[in-house]
């Protein structure tokens, strides 16, 4: 594995454990919530934590190919990976 595949792997992974520990403290501040906002709060950070889920298989896919299939995986990853961090900047600027 190349020097610079390794560090942007290395670089994810702890983006990643940046996002859990978001997804974390929206699931404990969504327990909190109110009733009548609970449901919104609820369906945004399963769907945050599904889409995290699915991003983490995916690095560990791509962490796993070939030095070939990795320049495909990386592709489809990185467009993952922009949506999802969209997502979590817009979710940090409602929720925090």
């Amino acid at each position: 594995m190349s020097q610079n595949r390794d560090a942007k792997i290395e670089k994810m992974k702890a983006r990643l454990d940046e996002w859990n520990a978001d997804l974390d403290r929206w699931e404990a501040k969504v327990a909190q919530a109110k009733a009548e906002g609970r449901r919104e709060y609820v369906e945004r950070v399963e769907t945050l934590r599904w889409s995290w889920e699915d991003l983490k298989q995916k690095l560990a896919d791509a962490q796993k190919a070939g030095a070939g299939a990795w320049e495909q995986l990386l592709e489809g990853f990185e467009e993952a990976w922009r949506n999802l961090k969209k997502a979590f900047e817009k979710a940090r600027s409602e929720l925090d």
